[in-house]
């Protein structure tokens, strides 16, 4: 495992999962107009998030969790686990304008 509190750069941590896969965590946290927050797929979400990458791969955890910097490696891939896949941007403006 990489060590807790590693990452390129403040609120960032990288981590692996069970599968020695590498992550980076990151909290996802912006001052929303309302306009952007009726855009949110929940409105939970004006709160923050947590964004799980690995590659390609998104996920996002729909809860930011206090203390989270500090949460053990093990509990960062629960979260992982638990967290939804993130369709890429150029699949959800396909998605959004096929509707």
């Amino acid at each position: 495992m990489v060590g807790r509190g590693q990452g390129s750069e403040r609120g960032v941590r990288i981590f692996r999962d069970s599968g020695d896969r590498e992550w980076e965590v990151r909290a996802i946290q912006e001052q929303l107009t309302e306009r952007r927050t009726r855009l949110l797929p929940r409105p939970e979400l004006a709160q923050g998030w947590l964004l799980f990458t690995s590659g390609d791969e998104r996920r996002r955890f729909d809860a930011l969790p206090p203390g989270w910097r500090l949460a053990s490696d093990a509990l960062l891939c629960r979260w992982c686990e638990d967290a939804a896949p993130v369709l890429p941007l150029e699949l959800r403006r396909r998605a959004s304008s096929s509707s």
